[in-house]
């Protein structure tokens, strides 16, 4: 009766063994695994098939079923070989580069096999002994082989406790401690085995163990390898696959067990542990049914599927009650309570759009790359389990993502990231569908979210458009009552340059003055007929010339303030189309904005340039200053903002006016280490041009 439980258990071991040779071996899962790990997989598995055929043929007399069970021998022999070389091997490159699957490798491990040299003789001497036993055919190397076993598991293991503590993860160190443990326990089943179980009533029990020791050994180096990747489909292709042994079970007595009698009858062996590696091996390789069963292990395998069902239903409804939040406030808090709920390590939403991402551009390349994968399926959930491309599985590996949902709806199109759970087990089909419903209806609240806040902007700009109009009614009141007064300073002040000498320098200052107010006239009539186009009597008007003009009137503020003025004016013999008060109106401000901007300062330096490029002319002004708050820099050039304490938020507002009005370009740079530069750029032409025309 134990004879059919053990070659049961040896069965059991050799599929065990067969998936995770098969895990380590699959594409995906490839550059992950080490070579010494495929090496150790590659000799369990060798020993337990072979084992297992073994036993199916240790009572057959039939001779070619003889001869293929001294092929079987041999085969466990050369698994026997193996073994202590890959554990020595394990141990060392752990101990060398640690789990790094990438490791180079050296022709110093090749010294570890030396062993295996002595396979041909060590099977001769099996294939040549007729006995069907396989202890017996090996008992003249039992002792070597013990020693040479015991000392590479007392290597190894005197290597993992030494530098257990030296990988700077607590996990890494509790799985050598453990690997430890499991090649202990392995040497000592083997010598109880060898020199003190032989021959009594124990004996079954105690080689049972012995074989299965490797297998426990394995698993757990695989099973921290390959972590996520490994639990759903060791399930799906070992635990699951079993139940379709009951589909087929009625068929099985109907059809197959008559013929499987007849041959047992005339072979002595039991084909019934042979039909059912056979059935799973089908499973294993035709895949339709492996994704049947697939789906099946995920289900039975999520013992919390109503549970997330019911927290997803309720993220639904809190999402509704969340929808009048702005768009990042709703984001941030399905990030938080999708952590919370779901029981995953983190969760993040990416959206292409955000502007945020500027930040993170070392990410944009791989969030990209995911989004482009899941436009092309049509599910829109990724489960980086199943994901077969590699670099698309790594650039979840490094964005840090488990899953990943899309999020595509109108001006909404980006990703849902949801990390590890954190009892490292999978959520199942059903709660992965229902995440993405409610995924979907985060995109379509974000996105009517973000449309309300358009509209609410766009009303507000309208209220203060509104009250631009009544500023304006303002404005030319006051203009009016200032025309008179203009008026008279300007009629008096030519009346003084007559009573002072051609060789007075106060004729300059009187010059000025009278200039200033010509420019403030004309803007008290702009303002008074504001809705008509800017002055253009003067065709055109030189940029130098007017800089020229502004920097004595403008030093005396850079004085008071110990501000050094300086000016650098290469657009000589140029000149744009439009008129001198407005391009005096726009250099006024920028020059005097500047000059405020470093007062205080100890070395602070405002510098004003103009230089050609090509059929363009550009005037700079820069400044060491501070730099523009970046809260307030995109909406710079928009009335009532401003930076300054004593500011009334228009001065800039009515430079982009002007600008606009003369068909030029306003642009800013602005930061803290290299403070602020204002660029304006016309299109120009020479001067003696213009005159001909």
């Amino acid at each position: 009766m134990f004879g059919q439980v053990e070659i049961f258990l040896l069965g059991l071991a050799t599929v065990v063994d067969t998936v995770l040779l098969l895990v380590m071996l699959e594409r995906v899962n490839r550059p992950l695994v080490p070579l010494w790990l495929t090496l150790l997989a590659l000799g369990t598995w060798l020993l337990h098939s072979a084992s297992f055929f073994h036993a199916l043929l240790l009572d057959s007399e039939a001779v070619a079923i003889n001869e293929w069970d001294r092929l079987c021998r041999c085969l466990m022999g050369l698994a026997l070989l193996l073994l202590p070389s890959t554990i020595l091997h394990a141990s060392v490159r752990l101990n060398h580069s640690g789990f790094d699957p990438r490791a180079r490798w050296s022709m110093g491990y090749a010294i570890l096999y030396l062993p295996l040299f002595s396979s041909p003789f060590f099977m001769w001497r099996i294939a040549r002994d007729a006995d069907a036993k396989f202890f017996d055919s090996v008992a003249p190397f039992v002792n070597g082989y013990l020693i040479w076993m015991v000392l590479a598991i007392t290597i190894s293991v005197g290597l993992m406790l030494r530098w257990r503590n030296t990988f700077g993860s607590a996990t890494r160190s509790h799985v050598l401690l453990q690997l430890s443990g499991t090649l202990v326990a392995l040497a000592t089943l083997v010598l109880i085995y060898v020199y003190v179980a032989r021959g009594t009533v124990g004996e079954p029990w105690v080689r049972v163990m012995t074989s299965f020791s490797p297998s426990v050994a394995v698993t757990l180096l695989v099973w921290h390898t390959l972590r996520q990747r490994l639990m759903p489909l060791v399930v799906e292709r070992t635990l699951i696959y079993g139940a379709f042994l009951v589909v087929v079970l009625l068929m099985h007595q109907l059809f197959v067990r008559p013929l499987t009698d007849m041959l047992q009858r005339k072979s002595n062996v039991d084909f019934m542990i042979l039909e059912l590696v056979l059935l799973i091996g089908l499973v294993l390789v035709w895949r339709p049914l492996r994704q049947r069963f697939s789906e099946a292990a995920r289900s039975l395998m999520s013992k919390d599927s109503l549970h997330i069902r019911d927290k997803t239903r309720q993220l639904s409804l809190q999402l509704s009650r969340h929808a009048l939040q702005p768009a990042d406030g709703i984001r941030l808090w399905l990030e938080q309570a999708t952590v919370a709920d779901i029981d995953v390590e983190a969760a993040r939403v990416w959206l292409s759009n955000d502007s945020s991402n500027a930040r993170t551009s070392t990410s944009v390349g791989d969030h990209a790359l995911i989004f482009a994968a899941l436009c092309q399926q049509e599910s829109p959930v990724l489960d980086r389990s199943s994901v077969a491309n590699r670099e698309l599985c790594q650039a979840l590996e490094r964005v840090a993502a488990m899953w990943a949902f899309r999020l595509n709806f109108q001006s909404v199109q980006g990703l849902a990231l949801l990390g590890n759970r954190r009892r490292n087990d999978r959520l199942s089909d059903e709660a992965l569908t229902a995440l993405a419903l409610l995924m979907e209806q985060f995109a379509v609240t974000l996105h009517n979210r973000c449309v309300e806040q358009q509209r609410a902007t766009a009303e507000r700009r309208m209220m203060q458009q509104e009250k631009l109009s009544v500023l304006g009614l303002i404005a030319g009141s006051l203009a009016h009552e200032l025309r008179n007064p203009l008026s008279s300073i300007r009629t008096i002040a030519p009346l003084l340059a007559e009573d002072l000498p051609n060789e007075d320098r106060r004729q300059r200052d009187v010059s000025i003055i009278i200039s200033e107010i010509d420019r403030l006239t004309q803007t008290t009539q702009r303002l008074l007929d504001y809705a008509k186009p800017a002055d253009t009597t003067q065709p055109f008007v030189e940029p130098d010339r007017v800089v020229a003009r502004l920097l004595p009137i403008l030093e005396q503020l850079a004085r008071q303030y110990h501000v050094q003025l300086s000016a650098d004016l290469q657009s000589a013999q140029l000149a744009v189309a439009g008129s001198d008060a407005a391009l005096s109106e726009i250099l006024f401000n920028l020059i005097r904005n500047a000059i405020e901007a470093v007062r205080g300062r100890p070395t602070g330096l405002v510098e004003v340039q103009s230089r050609s490029e090509g059929q363009r002319i550009q005037l700079s002004v820069r400044d060491n200053g501070p730099g523009i708050d970046s809260s307030i820099r995109d909406s710079l050039f928009q009335p009532f903002v401003t930076a300054k304490i004593d500011g009334t938020g228009l001065g800039l507002y009515v430079v982009a006016e002007r600008v606009r009005e003369l068909k030029g370009d306003l642009s800013c740079r602005s930061s803290e280490s290299e403070g602020t530069e204002f660029v304006v750029e016309f299109d120009v032409q020479p001067i003696n041009e213009l005159k001909r025309n």
